[in-house]
């Protein structure tokens, strides 16, 4: 059965997971797909925002370095969606 699902946006927390876990970004959204379908996947610019703020949080500069590589590639792949104030408002109502 197809997806009803049109579009995917990525939150920071399910990314953060998968590199945490050493999956790969390929196996990554592979997992996606496996379990929503084929849908367009992308990233919110705070999504994004969030991610970076974890490499300059790491522990490490190894961790860091990883952290900022794991971001690199997946911003490679996934586009990030800008925001603008009536996307704001808009996304504000869904659910509400």
């Amino acid at each position: 059965m197809e997806s009803a699902l049109l579009g995917l946006v990525l939150d920071s927390s399910t990314v953060i997971t998968a590199e945490r876990n050493k999956q790969s970004i390929p196996e990554f959204i592979t997992s996606i797909l496996e379990a929503h379908g084929p849908l367009d996947l992308s990233l919110s610019p705070v999504s994004v925002a969030e991610l970076v703020h974890g490499v300059y949080r790491a522990k490490t500069p190894q961790a860091s370095e990883r952290r900022q590589l794991y971001i690199e590639e997946l911003l490679n792949l996934i586009p990030v969606h800008p925001i603008t104030r009536q996307t704001g408002w808009l996304v504000g109502r869904i659910e509400g």
